[in-house]
């Protein structure tokens, strides 16, 4: 089966998961690529649709072992028919929990046929250099990883006569799935002394949850994704609640053996 269009998906506010699904579908033999990040609040998001002749590579990060709210609300706009599919989920190295199946559902409903799936890792949102955690992942190892995952896809991909002989793979998981979490865990402080007003963190806020005129965060649209705090140059943006910072202490501790991608095929 010649794979004749890859189309990547993904929600990627503080870049990890684009790199991953960037990597793989280095790996994967296709006529034409096209590119979706449905990750800013300023893009419309038109239906996405796909062909049988098509594949998705599909990357979402992973929030309290979910898929965070804000990129479910935003697949409903995927459309397949039997499209083969590859799911993408990427942890800060603690669990994956119900991501996993929570986004084989949401593609099946779709009209997609699930072919593959992945976890990575990547550099934990509530990381810092104090409290570091996952920190600089994904790594050159896990970008190579990535590229072979892609490759393995194709040669999946190539194996398979047409769309009827693909059959949807298992992944890990529970349904129903865990209770989300409360979406705003600890909305960011502005530091004024240090501000530039630079307008960068209002830019990459996937919620558009930060005021433009003063820089300051809606508490009910916040999802904790820490975009902001990591796009300051100035270092203007912190997290200063003592939850959160007694939650980033329990990560930092519980895991900080290194954990590796693994694949589904």
């Amino acid at each position: 089966m010649k794979i004749r269009t890859l189309k990547e998906v993904y929600f990627s506010p503080t870049k990890t998961t684009q790199q991953i699904v960037d990597s793989i579908c280095k790996g994967i033999d296709a006529d034409f690529a096209m590119s979706i990040d449905i990750t800013s609040p300023m893009e419309e998001i038109t239906k996405i649709e796909c062909s049988t002749n098509e594949i998705l590579v599909i990357g979402v990060p992973v929030y309290s072992g979910r898929v965070p709210q804000t990129a479910v609300d935003r697949l409903r706009s995927l459309k397949g028919e039997n499209t083969p599919a590859v799911l993408v989920a990427v942890y800060g190295n603690a669990k994956v929990d119900d991501a996993l199946i929570e986004l084989f559902d949401i593609v099946e409903i779709a009209g997609f046929i699930p072919i593959a799936a992945a976890t990575f890792i990547g550099e934990h949102s509530f990381s810092t250099d104090e409290q570091p955690i996952a920190i600089n992942r994904p790594d050159t190892d896990d970008l190579l990883a990535a590229v072979d995952f892609g490759r393995q896809i194709q040669e999946k991909t190539a194996a398979l006569c047409s769309d009827k002989n693909i059959t949807p793979i298992s992944v890990p998981g529970n349904r129903p799935y865990k209770v989300a979490t409360p979406l705003s865990l600890g909305v960011p402080d502005v530091d004024s002394d240090l501000c530039t007003d630079c307008k960068v963190c209002s830019t990459v806020c996937p919620t558009g949850a930060i005021d433009r005129e003063n820089n300051n965060s809606n508490d009910e649209e916040c999802i904790s994704c820490y975009a902001c705090i990591k796009s300051c140059s100035e270092g203007a943006r912190f997290q200063n609640d003592p939850v959160m910072t007694a939650v980033k202490d329990k990560l930092h501790s519980n895991f900080k053996t290194r954990k590796e991608p693994e694949f589904i095929l």
